[in-house]
Formats: C-alpha cells, sequence, structure tokens
C-alpha cells in the first residue's frame, strides 16, 4: 500500500503546485492588456481576482498588489467595452446587479481579509443600438449599486453601497448624467457626484424631485465630506465640505438624523420646510 500513498501523495502536491504557479505568476508579472486580444485574457484577470483568498492562502507573505490589479483591470475593462463594443453579459466574472432601460450596472471585487469585508468595483453601461458605452463608478467610490431611478431624461440616480467596517455600512447616492458619453464625475451634490452617508436609507420622490435620507445614528457633518474613506478624491476639497454642511444640516439633521434635498435640474439643493415631515 505504501507506492499508492506515495503515487497520491505526489499527485496532490503536482495539482497544489500547479494552482501555485498560476497564483504566484500572475503575482509576479504585471498585467497589462493587448486590446487586439480576445477578451479571455480579461476575464482570467477577473478570475484571479474571485480566486483571490488562495493567493494569501498558499502564501501568507505575498506581495501581490490586489488594489492596483482590480483598479487597471477595471479600467482596462471599461477600455474594453467602449473599443470593441462588447456585451458586458458575456464577460465572466461579472455580476449583473441592476438594469434599467438601456442602462445596466455591474460589479466584481475581492475579499479584504479584514472588517472591511468585500470591496466592490462597479462600472455602468449603456447600449446605445448596436454599440456599448461604460464608465468606472470605482474610479470615485468602491461599492456596489443595486437600483436605478430616472430624474430626467439627462440625469439618474444610482443606490447603493459596501460595507465599511464592522458592522457600518456606506450608504451611497450617485448622480450620473448620460448624453452622448457617460459623465461619471457630475458635480449633483456642490462639487461631488455622490453623498456617502452610514447606516442609512434614501428614497426619491420622483413627483416634487426631493431625495430623502434618515440616518440611525448622527454623525459630524461637519467632519463628514473630508474624510478620505468616504470621499477619496473629494477629501481636500475644503470649500465642498462647508458648503455640502450647510446644505445638509438644514432644519432637520440635528433633530431627526434626515435631510431631505431638491434637484433643480441641474444639482441638488438646500430644501427648508418646517413643516415637512419625513416620511
Amino acid at each position: 500500500m505504501k507506492p499508492l500513498y506515495i503515487f497520491i501523495a505526489i499527485n496532490l502536491y503536482a495539482c497544489n503546485h500547479s494552482n501555485r504557479e498560476i497564483l504566484y505568476t500572475s503575482e509576479k508579472q504585471e498585467q497589462s492588456f493587448d486590446y487586439s486580444d480576445t477578451y479571455e485574457q480579461l476575464e482570467k484577470r477577473i478570475q484571479i481576482l474571485i480566486n483571490s483568498g488562495q493567493i494569501f492562502e498558499f502564501n501568507p507573505n505575498s506581495n501581490f498588489d490586489i488594489i492596483h490589479h482590480t483598479e487597471k483591470t477595471t479600467k482596462d475593462l471599461v477600455h474594453f467595452i467602449n473599443t470593441y463594443n462588447k456585451n458586458p453579459d458575456s464577460i465572466k466574472g461579472l455580476e449583473k446587479n441592476a438594469t434599467f432601460e438601456n442602462i445596466s450596472l455591474y460589479s466584481y471585487g475581492f475579499w479584504s481579509g479584514g472588517t472591511r469585508g468585500f470591496v466592490t468595483y462597479s462600472i455602468m453601461t449603456v447600449k446605445k443600438d448596436t454599440s456599448y458605452l461604460a464608465a468606472n463608478l470605482s474610479e470615485n467610490i468602491e461599492a456596489r449599486f443595486d437600483s436605478i431611478v430616472k430624474i430626467n431624461n439627462r440625469f439618474y440616480l444610482l443606490f447603493g453601497g459596501d460595507k465599511a467596517y464592522s458592522n457600518t455600512y456606506s450608504n451611497i447616492a450617485y448622480v450620473v448624467s448620460i448624453t452622448d458619453t457617460i459623465d461619471a464625475v457630475y458635480p449633483a451634490f456642490v462639487n461631488r457626484p455622490y453623498l456617502n452617508f452610514y447606516n442609512g436609507t434614501y428614497e426619491y420622490d420622483n413627483k416634487n424631485n426631493l431625495l430623502k435620507f434618515q440616518g440611525e445614528g448622527y454623525e459630524r457633518i461637519d467632519k463628514i465630506f473630508s474624510y478620505q474613506d468616504k470621499y477619496p478624491k473629494y477629501a481636500d476639497d475644503s470649500l465642498s465640505s462647508i458648503k455640502l454642511f450647510e446644505m445638509i444640516q438644514g432644519l432637520r439633521y440635528s433633530e431627526t438624523k434626515s435631510f431631505i434635498l431638491k434637484f433643480n435640474g441641474k444639482n441638488f439643493e438646500r430644501y427648508d420646510k418646517e413643516d415637512e415631515q419625513y416620511e
């Protein structure tokens, strides 16, 4: 029986060694995309993220830069869709989270290994006739979006979020402008495309163009708009932080942990009405 045990051990080692080679190869080589190639290479890079836990399981001291890998893969993915009009539904590893008319939201990501949990990267696509437009939402904020609300023929409101840490979740309201292109950095909230509050719910009143938020706890709105983890690209914009604070506090936030903003056709602005009750 000993030869059989040796044979099985050798084969198990070979399988594990093969898996490690695949993962370590991806670790050592810079991931670059040849746009003349098929989308199979992108699918392989996405698959590396899906299996990313194995990298650190096999090698706890791995120096694989998973954030750089994901950011670059997402940029290349968006570039690929825009260049080759590839239907994103056919790209393995992407999860479709929401669809409204010709607009779709997709995501993928990796496990952080800490209290952050799963880190989500999202893209938006718009189908026009036989072509596709794509935009990288994760360049501004890492989150999964599960809802699309049409504000008017140009502007769309996305609702979503991601785990921030422990039992705290980011709740995000994100506005995009869609014309012949997708503007994912449209300054709908003073000078920012989105709002990020913890542990709460948004809703949009289409009839009155009102965005409502109800939080579970108070946040320091005099400070949060300059938090790096909430607004990575906008944290240093102190002027917009001050204007957002003035817009959000209104007449209600300090007492109700809620606020209401009104869309004026171009962006959201402060909405104060003393007899208005959050419902």
